[in-house]
């Protein structure tokens, strides 16, 4: 006996929704890359705060355009996270977007 799987149909929502989806992903990915390796690493000296604070003050720019960065990486997270509910909305998206959000609650 062998189960066979129920076929959802894809509406137009969802498919805008998967296309939103896709191109957050890739541009927080691009982001995070970009601040963590391009400005967090010219700026922070582990283990050395002082010299870290001396970056800041000496590369105030730099340290604004991290965190105006940090906060679009946040706002495609929260896009992605709206658009993964939109596709998985018909098969009861509340589980799925806890487990893909890491926020667990059962």
């Amino acid at each position: 006996m062998t189960q066979r799987a129920v076929e959802i149909p894809v509406n137009e929502s969802q498919r805008k929704a998967a296309t939103v989806a896709g191109l957050s992903c890739l541009l927080a990915t691009a982001i995070v890359i970009f601040v963590n390796f391009g400005i967090h690493d010219r700026l922070i000296v582990e283990g050395n705060p002082a010299e870290t604070a001396h970056n800041i003050l000496a590369h105030e720019r730099l340290f604004r355009l991290g965190i105006a960065c940090d906060l679009i990486y946040c706002a495609g997270v929260v896009t992605l996270l709206t658009a993964l509910y939109v596709i998985l909305k018909p098969i009861r998206a509340l589980p799925c977007l806890r487990h893909s959000s890491g926020w667990y609650m059962p």
